[in-house]
């Protein structure tokens, strides 16, 4: 996005970078995706979260823990918790609980 606004549109005379505009005004949710995880840092973790479609038949449950386990293997544990937690209390406004220990 960031190149093609120098290169095309920076006429536009925007005040941010249309990456910066992504983070801080959109959100994007992924679910049994690897990809979702890879674009953590291209992305910003704190416009990920993470999904299990509950209680549609092609969520993750019952198998949840496993999946999020598995895919957020090697994700340092605080990027952990914004994703499956932090954010969405943040965008629905409402208290999001501590970080666990046993996350992981």
């Amino acid at each position: 996005m960031d190149h093609e606004f120098k290169g095309r549109f920076q006429d536009l005379e925007l005040k941010l970078k249309p990456s910066e505009y992504w983070r801080r005004q959109c959100k994007a949710v992924f679910q049994n995706d690897r990809v979702g995880v890879k674009l953590i840092d291209e992305l910003g973790a704190e416009t990920l979260m993470w999904g299990s479609d509950y209680p549609h038949s092609d969520g993750t449950w019952p198998e949840s823990t496993k999946v999020l386990n598995t895919l957020l293997a090697n994700t340092p544990r605080d990027v952990v918790h914004k994703i499956t937690c932090e954010n969405a209390a943040r965008l629905y406004g409402i208290e999001a609980p501590a970080g666990r220990e046993s996350a992981r």
